[in-house]
């Protein structure tokens, strides 16, 4: 599917963004190892955490779905037959925390994926694996894993990607004897390490952490949970850069301004740019005032890179980003995507090895045409600048924003920008 976006006007809105994908993904995960029912409520799923779900069922778990109510009532089973094999299509979060358990199955398992996914960084789990003489092969878009990871002594690298450390985090403490896991310097997306401990600790398992260290207890067990699924600041990101250009406030709902997501941090930066930020109870209001370049430092929220570029590309200013070096490692690699799509705007991206210069510009163009990269974060914050463009913006392949957004377009048409749905033959020059 493309999209053809156009501004028609400003309108007083509210807007709803899914529940937590980081959250959700987790909380389905940790309560698959508990013996009794956990309890979800105000869920909605997209195609990544869909994916986490339908691997857990296959793996014996059963999901009760009602409404925006999630009851986990049955735990996974990993005394599994042959031929064992999960579709993890383009989620890296279900690839990252399902390998290490998984690979528990009598018969090892098979995860297949998009070609995408396969190209993303997978060697740390590839290194443990052959050290501790594991079945781990790589084979036509496929990995195949099978043994259990022995307790011990872990050190893996923290640049790379958290979701390493949480997938170690869900099985090390269920082995039978004690484990350190240490994180080599430099240790990013801390945050999303902070979500999972936080999560494990309310369902009663215990990890004690001194600095880069994670010290792991043996056999523990899992306490059932019942939880609110607080809304996903990744997702409301895109909204609070829209109002960022508007006069009038987007106001987006159900937000915990306590939150321990990392993306959270878009409050502050939006803040530091210059926006008007307030939060009335769990709804968040955000407006333009003046723009205030700054220097963006994105070590712990990484996934704001592409709308955060986008935003300050509509202003005639330079601003610096740094810590962006894993932007190579996402569904695309997202700076260089996101210099060639605002390039056609007439703005200015610089790419250096661990920063990134995005210089704005007050001319934009009348008609612009983006490719989205098959890469959800890229097609969401390419879509507001619909907002400042006079004519007409189309998207190629925005269906993609289902990874994480199925509803994006239906919210978007809220604020005032109208969206019409195309097929490829309904595109012309």
């Amino acid at each position: 599917m493309n999209v053809l976006l156009h501004h028609v006007k400003d309108l007083d809105v509210a807007v709803e963004v899914p529940c937590s994908k980081s959250l959700l993904h987790r909380l389905c995960i940790i309560a698959s190892f508990s013996e009794l029912p956990s309890y979800f409520h105000h869920v909605s799923f997209c195609d990544d955490t869909l994916t986490t779900k339908k691997i857990l069922e296959k793996c014996g778990a059963v999901f009760d779905l009602q409404q925006d109510e999630l009851i986990v009532r049955k735990g996974i089973d990993c005394s599994g037959g042959e031929g064992s094999v999960f579709d993890c299509h383009s989620s890296g979060s279900t690839l990252r925390f399902l390998l290490p358990l998984l690979a528990k199955f009598d018969h090892g398992a098979t995860f297949s994926m998009s070609k995408q996914l396969f190209q993303r960084p997978m060697q740390v789990y590839e290194q443990l694996f052959r050290a501790q003489n594991l079945t781990y092969e790589k084979d036509r878009g496929n990995i195949y894993v099978k043994g259990n990871l022995k307790p011990g002594y872990y050190q893996i690298p923290g640049s790379i990607s958290s979701q390493f450390i949480t997938g170690l985090l869900f099985v090390l403490p269920f082995l039978n004897k004690r484990s350190i896991l240490e994180i080599k310097s430099p240790f990013e997306s801390k945050t999303y390490v902070k979500m999972t401990l936080a999560l494990l600790e309310l369902a009663g398992v215990r990890i004690r952490q001194e600095g880069c260290k994670f010290y792991i207890e043996p056999n523990q067990s899992v306490q059932p949970l019942d939880l609110d699924v607080e809304a996903d600041y990744s997702a409301a990101a895109f909204f609070a850069c829209l109002g960022g250009l508007r006069n009038t406030p987007i106001a987006i709902k159900n937000l915990n301004k306590n939150s321990l997501q990392g993306d959270s941090v878009i409050i502050k930066i939006l803040n530091d740019l210059g926006c008007e930020v307030t939060f009335n109870g769990s709804t968040l209001h955000v407006q333009q005032r003046k723009f205030i370049p700054t220097c963006i430092d994105l070590k712990e929220c990484i996934d704001l890179a592409p709308v955060l570029f986008a935003y300050v590309a509509c202003f005639n200013e330079k601003t610096k980003f740094i810590h962006t070096k894993r932007l190579a490692y996402k569904e695309s690699n997202r700076a260089v995507a996101m210099k060639k799509e605002l390039e056609k705007i007439g703005a200015s991206v610089e790419i250096f090895e661990d920063e990134v210069y995005v210089t704005g510009t007050a001319n934009m163009p009348n008609r612009v045409v983006f490719d989205g990269h098959h890469d959800h974060r890229v097609i969401m914050a390419l879509s507001i600048l619909a907002r400042v463009i006079d004519g007409d913006v189309m998207i190629l392949n925005a269906d993609d924003v289902k990874k994480s957004f199925p509803n994006y377009f239906e919210q978007l048409e809220l604020c005032g920008i109208h969206v019409e749905r195309l097929n490829d033959e309904n595109i012309s020059d």
